[in-house]
C-alpha cells in the first residue's frame, strides 16, 4: 500500500491547548443557564415539572457527557432532579423497549447515538411529537422530518496520535495504518460493538476493498469497548495511534496537545453524526421532559455545550475553539441511512466478527478505567490461520458493500 504519510500536521488541525483551556473556563462559568423563551411559558412549564417531582434521562455513551450536563439543569430548575441512567446505545435501548412493552415506561428522555431506535420507536407512536418551538435555529439535517426526536449535539470520529511513540509522522488516511511502523500500535473500538465504528470500517473496506482489512489485522491492532478507551490508550501511550476516536473524547484527556493530538483525514471522509433525544409518550414527567430539551436546545445551553471538540445543532453558533466549522471536513452523510438499514448492520457484524473475534475485555465508559486488552494481537489471527481471511464473501469491488447486497461470510467460527 501506498505510503501517504506526511511529516507534519497541517496547522489548522492543531488545537492550541490554552484555546481549549478557555473554552473549559468559559463553559465552566455557565453555570446556571436559563432558556431565553418567554418568562410566562418558562414559568407554566417549570410549575408543572416541580409538581411531577423529577425527570428520567438515559444517556447513551460515557457517563462524563452527561454529568456536567444534568448538573447545570438542576442548578438552574431547582426541585427537578435528574435520576440518571447510564450505558451505551445498544444496551439502553433493549431497556426502553421492554418498557414500552410492559407499559410500565420509566424514561422520560432517552438521548442515543443509536438513530435508528427513534426510526423504530417513532413508527407505531411511542415518541411525542415535539413543539415546534424546539426547532427553532435547529439545522434541518439534524432532526427527524416528523419532529419526534432532534440532535441534541454533533460528534465526529477522527484520528488521534500519540507524537512521542509516531515522531513527526502523521497519520493521513486508512492505508497509512497499514504500515510495518504501525505493527501492534493501532487501537480501535470493536467494529461489531459499536455502529459509528462498525460504519467507519465499512466506509474504509468499500473504498480499499477487504484485502485492507485482512492487511489491517494482520498488523495486529488492539481491540476495546467504547470509545473512552481508545482516547485513554492513545493519551497514556498505551497505543500509539487510532483512525476510530471520538473528537471530543481524545481533546480533553489530560495529556492533550502533548501525549495526544487529533487530526481529520483529507483522503478519507469521516464519520458524524447527531447524539440525538426524545421524548416518550406516556412517560411519568413530561413537563419535565420537554423542559429539559428545550433548554438544551436553547442558545445559551448550547453555546456552553458547544466545548471542546463537539459541534452544536444550532445554525448560530461558532464551532468549538480551535475547530473549523463542521462542514469544512470531508465527511459522510450515509451514517442514518447505514444504522436504519438492519440485514446490512447484522451481516457486517457477523464479517467483522470472523476477522477479529469476539469482544473481550470491560466496557470503558468511565474516565479512571483501563480495559484495554493487553495482547496487542487480535482474537482472530491467534486462532484461526491468516488463508481464512480472505474468505468472506462479501466483495466490495463489484458493488456488493455500496449497493446493500451481502452474501453470508462463510469464514470458520471461534
Amino acid at each position: 500500500m501506498a505510503n501517504r504519510a506526511q511529516t507534519a500536521p497541517t496547522p489548522s488541525l492543531m488545537i492550541p491547548r490554552r484555546t481549549l483551556l478557555k473554552a473549559a473556563g468559559l463553559a465552566a462559568a455557565a453555570t446556571i443557564i436559563r432558556p431565553a423563551f418567554a418568562d410566562s411559558e418558562l414559568d407554566s412549564l417549570y410549575a408543572k415539572a416541580r409538581k411531577e417531582g423529577g425527570l428520567n434521562l438515559y444517556g447513551g455513551g460515557p457517563a462524563d457527557w452527561y454529568t456536567q450536563w444534568a448538573k447545570q439543569f438542576e442548578a438552574a430548575f431547582p426541585d427537578v432532579p435528574i435520576a440518571f441512567t447510564g450505558g451505551f446505545s445498544n444496551e439502553l435501548s433493549p431497556k426502553i423497549d421492554k418498557q414500552i412493552a410492559d407499559k410500565k415506561l420509566e424514561c422520560d428522555v432517552t438521548v442515543l447515538q443509536t438513530l435508528q431506535d427513534f426510526e423504530r420507536w417513532k413508527h407505531p407512536g411511542a415518541l411525542t411529537t415535539l413543539p415546534n418551538a424546539v426547532f427553532e435555529h435547529i439545522d434541518r439535517r439534524y432532526y427527524d422530518p416528523g419532529k419526534t426526536f432532534t440532535g441534541v449535539s454533533l460528534y465526529t470520529l477522527s484520528y488521534v496520535y500519540n507524537p512521542s511513540l509516531l515522531g513527526s509522522t502523521v497519520p493521513t488516511s486508512a492505508e497509512d495504518f497499514l504500515n510495518p511502523a504501525y505493527r501492534g500500535k493501532v487501537i480501535t473500538v470493536y467494529p461489531q460493538t459499536d455502529d459509528v465504528t462498525l460504519f467507519l470500517y465499512w466506509t474504509i473496506v468499500s473504498e480499499y476493498g477487504w484485502q485492507w482489512m485482512k492487511d489491517y489485522v494482520a498488523n495486529k491492532p488492539s481491540f476495546v469497548k467504547g470509545h473512552l478507551g481508545v482516547a485513554q490508550a492513545v493519551d497514556q501511550g498505551k497505543s500509539a495511534a487510532s483512525f476510530d476516536t471520538i473528537t471530543e473524547l481524545s481533546v480533553v484527556q489530560p495529556g492533550y496537545d502533548v501525549a495526544a493530538r487529533v487530526a481529520f483525514s483529507k483522503v478519507d471522509p469521516s464519520p458524524y453524526w447527531p447524539q440525538s433525544a426524545a421524548i416518550f409518550r406516556n412517560c411519568p414527567h413530561p413537563a419535565a421532559a420537554e423542559l429539559f430539551l428545550r433548554w438544551s436546545l436553547g442558545k445559551e445551553q448550547q453555546r456552553a455545550m458547544n466545548r471542546k471538540g463537539v459541534w452544536t445543532v444550532r445554525d448560530d453558533i461558532d464551532p468549538p475553539d480551535g475547530f473549523e466549522p463542521i462542514r469544512k471536513y470531508k465527511l459522510t452523510d450515509r451514517y442514518h441511512a447505514f444504522v436504519t438499514n438492519a440485514p446490512q448492520l447484522v451481516e457486517l457484524r457477523g464479517c467483522f466478527q470472523e476477522f477479529i473475534g469476539p469482544p473481550v475485555g470491560e466496557d470503558v465508559r468511565k474516565p479512571d478505567a483501563r480495559s484495554m486488552t493487553s495482547d496487542p494481537t487480535c482474537w482472530y489471527s491467534t486462532h484461526q490461520p491468516l488463508r481464512y481471511l480472505l474468505q468472506c464473501k462479501c466483495d466490495d469491488r463489484d458493488g456488493s458493500i455500496a449497493s446493500g447486497r451481502f452474501q453470508p461470510c462463510r469464514m470458520p467460527g471461534p
